[in-house]
């Protein structure tokens, strides 16, 4: 029997709160006319979580799963596995007393419901989860300024950015873009009587 909760940073606008209940054993639900009922909570360093999960008792009775974009249960006659997560997470935090709270219900159906409230600590917030929605801006950026590079805007703000990103990130192309010359261009200097094409000096009148 388990229960995990974290924040997932998918993109810079993409942060969800994740709940997943693993194992809970039927017979710790409590019967409340035709529902079963849970109550969980989970405590750690820096986050605290309570999590209700209502089944109606049709669900229970029988083997039974449920798949849906932020809800999946699988329940075996014995066992429940539940894990839900809470799309844009980051718009639904509330600052009371140093802490950071979130609030929300998760319906899968009419037989099924989540209720989590949790909290965690502002510096857990503003050290460890506002860094990690600012990396992911900026791999965001870095990506668009790679594709306009790729394209055929090649401006002088462009090339800065570029030079820039390459030194944040691996970076395997080039910021020199203009390296493309025709066979017939030739060097100044020295070599100004040779061509890129490598041909031999003209032979001696």
């Amino acid at each position: 029997m388990e229960m995990i909760t974290k924040y997932k940073v998918n993109t810079s606008s993409d942060i969800r709160h994740q709940v997943q209940l693993i194992n809970i054993p039927i017979s710790f639900f409590k019967e409340k006319k035709d529902k079963y009922v849970i109550k969980l909570k989970r405590i750690n360093d820096h986050q605290k979580a309570a999590v209700k999960v209502t089944l109606a008792k049709s669900l229970v009775e029988e083997s039974h799963v449920i798949d849906s974009e932020t809800t999946n249960m699988n329940i075996d006659g014995r066992n429940i596995i539940v894990f839900v997560e809470e799309l844009g997470a980051e718009q639904k935090f509330k600052k009371l007393f140093g802490k950071y709270r979130i609030k929300y219900v998760v319906k899968a159906n009419e037989g099924m419901s989540v209720k989590v409230k949790g909290s965690i600590k502002a510096s857990f917030y503003e050290n460890t989860l506002l860094p990690r929605i600012e990396k992911a801006r900026t791999k965001e950026q870095y990506r668009n300024s790679k594709r306009e590079l790729n394209g055929t805007n090649f401006s002088d703000d462009i090339h800065t950015k570029d030079l820039h990103y390459a030194d944040m990130f691996q970076y395997n192309e080039s910021p020199n873009r203009d390296g493309n010359r025709s066979r017939r261009e030739v060097f100044g200097g020295t070599f100004s009587g040779g061509s890129r094409s490598g041909s031999k000096r003209g032979r001696k009148m």
